[in-house]
């Protein structure tokens, strides 16, 4: 079974949304490019340094299965399709692991009939069986919002940089802005979800 870092509050009235991990949630908002690669995709800082990198299987598995990595080439997280459900779920468990009892949470599209866009998801915890986040994507447009259920408040969503120059230098195919004290590891997870699901 992996370690698990608890969720806690790191001042009064500012909630850390720690769901993968406290050391993925800073103080201050991240600004992530998503790079596709030969192998994957490499997610990088503002500054161009690797954050995570994906690791696509090369054959094509039962489970779709994909691991996130971080900049030492430790496991975060492993991501699996859960197979014979109606509305294309996903399963994302700690480290390298697929045990149930290192489940984290799940994302299921919301309505498998009404396809309109953009997409919504919903975002299931094991601890509960209440819908924490809501995701709304239009892949087509690399249109990615993160929105709290309770709060309404956007966590994190897709933007494009300002700068042509910059934006070309990193060769990125979108960013992503994850505001502050909120899991950016757990933002990364339901990218990935999102890109295969489409």
């Amino acid at each position: 079974m992996q370690s698990r870092e608890p969720h806690f509050t790191v001042a009064p009235g500012i909630s850390r949304t720690s769901i993968i991990g406290d050391r993925y949630c800073a103080p201050y908002p991240i600004d992530l490019a998503i790079v596709n690669t030969a192998d994957g995709f490499s997610v990088k800082s503002i500054k161009g340094d690797v954050v995570f990198n994906l690791e696509r299987p090369t054959l094509i598995s039962l489970h779709s299965r994909r691991i996130l990595y971080d900049t030492t080439g430790q496991p975060v997280v492993t991501i699996r399709r859960k197979i014979m459900t109606a509305h294309n779920r996903w399963e994302v468990f700690l480290g390298e692991s697929a045990a149930a009892q290192d489940l984290i949470f799940t994302i299921k599209r919301e309505n498998i009939f009404h396809r309109k866009s953009p997409d919504v998801f919903l975002v299931e915890f094991k601890t509960t069986t209440d819908c924490r986040y809501k995701v709304e994507a239009l892949w087509s447009q690399r249109y990615f919002k993160v929105i709290g259920v309770q709060s309404h408040n956007v966590v994190a969503q897709t933007y494009n940089l300002p700068d042509p120059i910059q934006s070309t230098a990193f060769g990125e195919d979108f960013w992503v802005k994850v505001e502050s004290y909120v899991d950016y590891a757990f933002i990364v997870a339901l990218i990935v979800i999102i890109s295969e699901i489409n």
